[in-house]
C-alpha cells in the first residue's frame, strides 16, 4: 500500500520515492530476491529512479532498493500514533542531487544522487491510501472494486512545502528542529551505505548476493528492533 509518493508527471516514470506500508511479509518471489528480512506489519521506503532497474537471471524485474522504517511486528509499535516525516531534497539529473528523511527525531534516509529521471516533466508530491488490489478480486468484480477488509485509515496534517529553512522555521516550527539535522547532514558524509546507489554490474553467479545488498532491514532503522 502507497502512502507518500514523489510521483514523475511524465507518464513513462513512475514515483522516484516511494512510502509503502506492507501488510505481510514480502514473499521472495514478490522481491525477486532468494532471501528477504523485511518483517510483516512494516513501513518502508523505497527507491525506484531506472537507473536501478535491472532483471534477475530469469529476466524479471527485480524491486528497487528498499529500506526499513518501522513496523508492527514483534514488540515495535509504529502505527495507531503521529508520525513527523521532514524531507530535505534537492531534484536534479545528475550527481548533485539528495534526498535525505527525518522521523520524529531521527534520520531514517541519507541517499545522495540523481533525484529526478533523465527527461523528467517535473514531480508532484501524493499523500495518499494506494492499496493494489488482487488479481483474484479484479476478475472478480470488473469495477476494480477491492474486496475483504479495506478498513485502511490514514490521517494527515500540517502538509507543507518550502523553499528555504528560514520559511519552514516561520511556518512549521515544530518541525525546524529536524529540519536543521538534515541541512547539517548534507555537509557529512552520507550516512546510509552504497545500497541506495546503483547496482553492481554483477555475472550471473554473484548476482543474488549482490541484489540482496539492496535491501535494508530492520537493524537500519531506530524505530524496528525485530
Amino acid at each position: 500500500m502507497n502512502l507518500m509518493q514523489w510521483l514523475d508527471q511524465k507518464s513513462e516514470y513512475g514515483p522516484v520515492f516511494n512510502l509503502m506500508w506492507f501488510w505481510g511479509n514480502p514473499t521472495v518471489n514478490y522481491l525477486n530476491v532468494p532471501s528477504v528480512m523485511i518483517p510483516p506489519m512494516s513501513l518502508v521506503i523505497d527507491n525506484r529512479l531506472s537507473k536501478f532497474k535491472e532483471n534477475e537471471p530469469n529476466g524479471y524485474n527485480a524491486w528497487p532498493p528498499m529500506k526499513v522504517v518501522g513496523t508492527d511486528a514483534g514488540n515495535n509499535n509504529i502505527t495507531g500514533k503521529w508520525l513527523d516525516f521532514t524531507v530535505y531534497a534537492n531534484w536534479s539529473k545528475d550527481a548533485s542531487g539528495w534526498f535525505i528523511v527525518g522521523l520524529n527525531n531521527e534520520l531514517i534516509l541519507d541517499y545522495r544522487g540523481a533525484t529526478i529521471e533523465p527527461r523528467s516533466n517535473g514531480l508532484v508530491f501524493d499523500v495518499q491510501l494506494y492499496r493494489y488490489g488482487s488479481m483474484e478480486a479484479r476478475n472478480e468484480n470488473e469495477n476494480g472494486i477491492v474486496r475483504g477488509n479495506t478498513n485502511n485509515v490514514l490521517f494527515a496534517d500540517n502538509i507543507g512545502v518550502f523553499a528555504s529553512l528560514d520559511k519552514l522555521k516561520n511556518d512549521r516550527e515544530r518541525f525546524a528542529g529536524m529540519a536543521e539535522r538534515l541541512v547539517k547532514a548534507l555537509v557529512t558524509p552520507r550516512e546510509d551505505s552504497a545500497k541506495f546507489q546503483p547496482p553492481y554490474k554483477t555475472n550471473y553467479y554473484s548476482y543474488y548476493e549482490n541484489l540482496n545488498l539492496r535491501y535494508e532491514d530492520c537493524s537500519a532503522s531506530p524505530f524496528c528492533d525485530f
